[in-house]
């Protein structure tokens, strides 16, 4: 059982030398197999893998052309990719296909930081375009989803509209710089883009760049200058040659500065069809009829294609009504008129916004406090009990006739406010230096409304009344006034009582008052030709006089004007021109006006036609002023033309422009 046992547990074979036998056999086919086997061949990237490498790689160009291809064949991702598209070239700079691939994406189809991408991108998009209130809205809209590689863009973008909302103008002032730059020489179509560009420019701002030595600055120049050209009417071929003379060497030569004025005279067009409201008879007749000679005159100085239909009005509110109304149902798109403020308050209570216009007065509800029923008073005021007062004055109100809020978009108006041009004399002074003043006033409502405009403006800017005079038309001699109002009297009496007192006879010359700068004088032609003189025997010659307007009776007499030497005045440069120019035409067309009483109104009624194609200019840009017959004009928040005088002075009996005279302090 033993051997039995043992012969069980004991092979009749080998085993180790099997075994070595088999794993060596085991090894050499594994190593056989992995010497023969043929390596995987790599698969190419995708075509998305590829828009995408060259996008991290800063190839705008490929990645954006490869993200277009993918886009334009592809269904349910169309409008990521075109986003992606978009982008791409956005970042290489190529605006045009940018905004082509935008266009084709629909952003509900995005995901959220896809959104916020797409938001970014317009948001960039609008701040190169210059439209601040659209990169606001996209530019917030991204900050929530946006991908964290896009924060700092972001960044960059919500800097430059802060910049850019600080001062707008630098965006267009960037882009013409970088313009400029690459300008092709002779190439008019981008020098009129140029130029448009920098009309969209406040007349503030061009003016603050024109004074640079600068390459921009001289296209500023241009700009400005070709405004001037058409604004004042000059001769554009002169113009032209004037400016190749300054400017040899710009871009834009002589031919190219007639080719421009003329592509920027053309698109300051005038409405098709102007209906013109003035009276024909009543008191207000002769008024109307000096409006309407200077709005005729104005227009053959630059004819138009527009058709000029005056239809007549009546001295009731209810005729303007009627008049607008028809012009309205008969298709005009403009009109200028009416002349009373009532009326002009009755249009605007019944606007119709197809219809807009310029009214030739500020708008006066019917309850309003009675004004003076026309612009201005052409004629001297009638005289009435005279009255006088001394002392500081104290402000007083002035009775301003409220615009109607709801006629603001419809409606401008204009006038020749007689309490406007009292605070412009006020602040004339002022601006001189001229804070302690004397006033000389015709004794009549006028010159009651008059002094309390004047008055109001002038305290406000801490100026002084040291004392106030008011004088009968109806007298020449006004020496006992001016004497008590100069304290002359005051002098003699000191006199007599040292001569009382000290017993002996007392030689000296009267001596006025000296605690005062300047006169103010508001008075008709004869009461100042009567007040200058007296006040030079007064010793008080030598003290300026600023008057308002009235006392020019409107045409040139030297001869009787010549007692108002030295007297400042508001005027405008149509009167200026009259004094200084012998024209006989114009002379033959100032007597028809009343001898000269009626010339504001005539150079209102030029202001009227010819600041017409300029509104939209004057809407857009407060700075603007256009230099109109009665004086500059600009239009102020409330829809209101308000004329900035020029300052003439008397010298030699005509009105000459004015010398600024030295701050007395």
């Amino acid at each position: 059982m033993t051997s039995h046992h043992s012969k069980l547990l004991s092979p009749s074979k080998p085993v180790r030398p099997f075994r070595r036998t088999a794993w060596a056999l085991l090894v050499t086919l594994l190593l056989t197999a992995c010497a023969t086997a043929p390596p995987p061949t790599p698969q190419p990237p995708s075509a998305l893998e590829q828009a995408r490498s060259a996008y991290q790689q800063g190839d705008w160009s490929t990645a954006a052309s490869r993200y277009n291809a993918l886009a334009e064949g592809s269904d349910s991702d169309a409008s990521a990719l075109w986003l992606r598209a978009a982008d791409a070239w956005w970042q290489d700079g190529d605006t045009e296909r940018s905004a082509a691939a935008l266009e084709q994406v629909m952003s509900t189809a995005l995901n959220l930081q896809e959104q916020a991408l797409e938001s970014l991108l317009r948001g960039e998009s609008a701040l190169a375009a210059g439209d601040l209130e659209a990169a606001t809205f996209y530019l917030s809209a991204a900050l929530e989803h946006l991908p964290g590689t896009q924060i700092s863009r972001l960044m960059t973008a919500q800097r430059t509209l802060q910049e850019l909302s600080a001062d707008p103008a630098a965006m267009t002032l960037a882009q013409v710089e970088d313009a400029i730059s690459t300008l092709p020489a002779g190439d008019l179509a981008a020098a009129q883009t140029l130029v448009e560009k920098l009309q969209q420019l406040s007349d503030e701002r061009l003016r603050q760049e024109a004074a640079e030595t600068s390459p921009l600055g001289e296209w500023a120049t241009l700009s400005l200058t070709l405004r001037d050209t058409l604004v004042q009417q000059q001769e554009i071929t002169l113009a032209a040659q004037e400016w190749q003379q300054r400017y040899p060497l710009h871009p834009v030569n002589a031919e190219g500065y007639e080719t421009l004025a003329w592509e920027l005279g053309r698109q300051l067009a005038t409405p098709t069809k102007i209906a013109v409201l003035l009276p024909e008879s009543g008191s207000l007749s002769a008024a109307g009829s000096a409006i309407r000679d200077g709005m005729l005159a104005a227009y053959l100085d630059r004819p138009a294609s527009s058709e000029l239909v005056f239809l007549p009005v009546a001295a009731d509110s209810e005729s303007a009504v009627n008049a607008y109304a028809q012009a309205s149902a008969d298709g005009f798109d403009w009109m200028i008129g009416p002349l009373r403020r009532e009326s002009a308050w009755a249009i605007t209570e019944q606007a119709d916004p197809r219809l807009q216009g310029l009214l030739l007065n500020t708008p006066q509800a019917p309850a309003a406090p009675a004004a003076e029923p026309v612009a201005i008073d052409p004629l001297p005021p009638t005289p009435v009990a005279e009255t006088h007062s001394d002392g500081v004055a104290q402000a007083q109100p002035v009775t301003q006739p409220p615009m109607n809020p709801a006629a603001a978009s419809e409606f401008l108006s204009i006038s020749l406010s007689q309490e406007n041009e009292a605070q412009a004399v006020a602040q004339r002074m002022l601006d001189q230096g001229l804070t302690r003043v004397i006033l000389l006033l015709s004794d009549s409502a006028w010159g009651e409304r008059v002094e309390n405009a004047f008055i109001e403006h002038f305290l406000e800017a801490d100026g002084q009344i040291i004392a106030i005079e008011r004088f009968d038309n109806r007298q020449a001699d006004h020496s006992t006034e001016l004497t008590r109002l100069l304290q002359i009297e005051d002098a003699r009496l000191r006199r007599r009582g040292l001569q009382n007192a000290l017993g002996v006879p007392l030689e000296f010359e009267d001596a006025r008052r000296d605690d005062f700068d300047a006169f103010f004088l508001a008075a008709s032609p004869a009461l100042g030709r009567q007040l200058k003189p007296q006040l030079r025997f007064f010793d008080a010659g030598e003290k300026p006089v600023y008057a308002m307007s009235r006392v020019f009776a409107g045409r040139p007499n030297p001869s009787l004007d010549a007692d108002l030497n030295g007297v400042t005045i508001p005027t405008g440069r149509w009167v200026i021109a009259l004094n200084t120019d012998s024209d006989e035409t114009a002379l033959r067309q100032l007597r028809s006006l009343r001898q000269g009483a009626f010339t504001s109104l005539h150079a209102l009624g030029r202001d009227a036609w010819s600041v017409t194609p300029w509104l939209p200019l004057m809407r857009r840009d407060p700075t603007f002023r256009f230099p109109g017959a009665s004086g500059d004009l600009r239009l102020n928040q409330d829809g209101q033309l308000i004329v900035e005088p020029l300052w003439g002075e008397f010298r030699r009996g005509l009105v000459a422009p004015a010398m600024t005279v030295a701050d007395p302090r």
